[in-house]
């Protein structure tokens, strides 16, 4: 059965493979010199990959640098979570600082303040009327693809589902003039996106800027945030702008449906969603109702972290609500940080959904603060159709290297 689950989630990786963009990549691995010392607290001796790659857009050509930190030895993935961490964990992080804590482990936990809150709880009312509609108006914002005819998949703005698994909603913001033929969104959730999109996004600035200033690679807080500034769009969307970053809201149906189905889940996946990095900068994921996010902690040699239901217990044995508390954790575009000191200390968090079944269907809205692709490079197909409205709508100035 395990040799059978596996060939099943191939398969699934195999059709998110197809959403990116895989430049060929000229490849070298140098070793970090001798163990960790303790005085850092970072964990052991890790490695790094070093890439270069060229990308063009319009006829206008990037080439940039990345260093990519990667555990020295990955984890299968698969391996239980650590039962050692109790909810005293996510007291320790929140007393321990959101820079910190990324420096340190790749993941923090933030405690939000009541406007996001607020935002959060009426859009997630709206995600949740959306998701039980019938088929047939959800697939009314399910945008048609870039290249129909290869099949391709849709990660541009909308509505999509695997089978079995989940539903998803991808949503990008607009700047001034971009209308319902790009951007389509549902009336459940169209009044209340852009705010906590806008929302989110300025508080996974603040979480990346806290993490350089914690590696040591900018002089104050200020240079700290003009450095990750300089790899994201603008924080006003120019006319015409379409957003790198998303607003991603997951519906996992955690197999609630029939119990021919759960097994057909059962045989095909071996979780929600297996271990993986993000791409992007930051990823912040506020507390679901329903628990399932999972971390690799690399500190003090590497255990899987069961945090989102960590979090969950932190709450209820302290009185505030879980939705009170974000996850954030670092992705793999810290690899275009300019500062050197940065792109080798900071590294992204690997992470997983567990598949909670018995739970109840789990909605999780998550904000994916993505690099611009003319400020760093295009990594899936959508990524040039979206660099070609900065083209027109950016000044020149602002787009980066050249």
């Amino acid at each position: 059965p395990r040799q059978r689950r596996r060939g099943g989630h191939q398969q699934e990786q195999a059709h998110n493979q197809q959403r990116r963009w895989r430049p060929r990549l000229r490849l070298w691995r140098k070793q970090v010199g001798g163990a960790s010392s303790a005085a850092d607290g970072r964990g052991p001796r890790r490695s790094f990959v070093r890439a270069r790659t060229s990308s063009s857009v319009a006829g206008r050509s990037t080439t940039l640098v990345m260093t990519s930190h990667v555990p020295e030895v990955l984890p299968a993935g698969e391996e239980p979570c650590d039962e050692s961490y109790g909810p005293a964990h996510v007291g320790a992080l929140l007393a321990e600082g959101v820079g910190a804590s990324l420096f340190k482990r790749g993941y923090a936990v933030v405690a939000l303040d009541s406007s996001i809150r607020s935002l959060y709880d009426e859009y997630a009312a709206g995600f949740a009327a959306f998701v039980e509609r019938d088929p047939g108006h959800k697939a009314r914002y399910a945008l048609a693809q870039f290249q129909p005819a290869a099949h391709t998949p849709n990660q541009f703005h909308g509505y999509s589902s695997v089978a079995l698994l989940k539903e998803q909603l991808m949503l990008r913001l607009g700047g001034p003039g971009v209308g319902e033929a790009l951007l389509l969104t549902p009336p459940e959730v169209e009044p209340t996106y852009g705010a906590l999109f806008t929302a989110m996004d300025g508080l996974c600035r603040e979480v990346a800027a806290a993490a350089v200033e914690a590696a040591g690679a900018a002089g104050d807080r200020a240079a700290a945030a003009a450095m990750v500034d300089a790899l994201l769009d603008p924080r006003e969307l120019p006319e015409g702008y379409i957003s790198s970053s998303i607003l991603d809201c997951f519906s996992y149906h955690n197999h609630t449906a029939t119990e021919e189905e759960a097994a057909r889940f059962r045989e095909r996946y071996n979780s929600n969603h297996d271990a993986h990095m993000d791409s992007g900068l930051v990823t912040a994921v506020v507390a679901a109702d329903t628990p399932g996010l999972e971390v690799y902690d690399e500190h003090d040699g590497g255990k899987w972290v069961a945090l989102e239901q960590l979090v969950h217990q932190y709450c209820a044995a302290s009185g505030r609500e879980h939705r009170t508390i974000a996850q954030v954790f670092l992705s793999e575009s810290v690899s275009y940080l300019a500062d050197e000191r940065a792109r080798a200390s900071l590294r992204p968090c690997l992470h997983r959904v567990d598949a909670a079944e018995g739970r109840g269907a789990r909605h999780s809205i998550v904000f994916k603060q993505r690099t611009a692709p003319l400020r760093t490079a295009c990594r899936y197909q959508e990524d040039y159709e979206i660099a070609r409205t900065h083209l027109a709508a950016t000044p020149s100035s602002l787009i980066g290297p050249s």
